[in-house]
């Protein structure tokens, strides 16, 4: 199988954080949902892969090369503003247009006409959700293999953020594209990700398909009886509840005749993982 990206026993040091030898692998053709809660490691696994910070140590690959060497075949969205407020979308087309070697200036002008840009207003005159359409522009206006992009639908409205998801859903209609998208919204990653990677306090706590993580747990609901004849070393996450608890476990563990489970979002099953790294504490 070929990799979008491939990141191996990568650590990067900070006086109160650390990436703690992070294993991934993107395959190509496919959309790697990247979730964790604000401070897990997410913004700054992708700046290693943007070539934007180096790593102390391990290896990262994008599109089979070293990030510095796949630059011109990435797209890429940041959280927060990275083009200066006093210039406009149409100065912008002239400084990508000589960075990008497959620069599509007609490609560039139908997705601000899409996105409702003016592109003659300054950059530092949008809104916050403006200002990410026209980075997501840019991002998909030069013909990029991958597009790396991390909350990308911060600060935009639900109708937009369902109008990017189509836009995204388009652009892997040619074979061989690749997503890797961060959100906090949760329930974007599951609408449009082939696969889910959890990273909490800069560990991967896990990374497989989407089918395999909601296929693989449940919600186990007790009541307050149950609760002491269920196996708690099976659990993950436990929370208690008006009328006895609720905790996250892997659906081979538990007999859906005996103990009644619903099925779990992924939301609920990052929820429940950083709860259970709670209690370890």
């Amino acid at each position: 199988m070929d990799y979008a990206i491939e990141i191996e026993g990568l650590v990067k040091t900070y006086p109160r954080f650390a990436l703690d030898h992070i294993d991934l692998k993107v395959p190509e053709g496919y959309v790697m949902g990247f979730i964790g809660e604000n401070g897990a490691g997410k913004t700054t696994t992708i700046k290693t892969i943007l070539s934007l910070i180096s790593p102390e140590a391990g290896q990262v690959k994008v599109l089979g090369k070293r990030p510095e060497e796949a630059l011109s075949d990435v797209g890429s969205v940041l959280n927060g503003s990275c083009y200066p407020d006093g210039l406009t979308m149409k100065d912008m087309q002239f400084i990508l247009s000589h960075q990008y070697k497959n620069w599509d200036s007609k490609e560039f002008a139908r997705y601000l006409d899409m996105f409702s840009i003016d592109t003659k207003q300054k950059f530092g005159t949008l809104s916050t959700g403006m200002k990410m359409k026209g980075m997501l522009a840019a991002a998909l206006s030069h013909h990029a293999k991958l597009l790396v992009l991390d909350e990308p639908t911060s600060g935009l409205d639900p109708v937009f953020r369902d109008e990017l998801l189509g836009v995204l859903q388009n652009y892997m209609q040619d074979n061989g594209n690749s997503i890797f998208f961060s959100s906090h919204i949760v329930s974007d990653i599951e609408k449009i990700s082939d696969y889910v990677t959890m990273i909490h306090e800069g560990r991967i706590v896990f990374s497989e398909t989407k089918e395999e993580l909601l296929d693989g747990y449940r919600i186990l609901c007790l009541s307050a009886k149950d609760m002491g004849l269920a196996n708690k070393k099976k659990m993950i996450g436990l929370r208690k509840t008006e009328f006895g608890a609720k905790a996250l476990v892997r659906t081979e563990d538990f007999d859906d005749k005996k103990y009644t489970l619903e099925r779990a979002t992924i939301e609920e099953i990052m929820l429940y993982w950083i709860k259970k790294e709670e209690a370890r504490r």
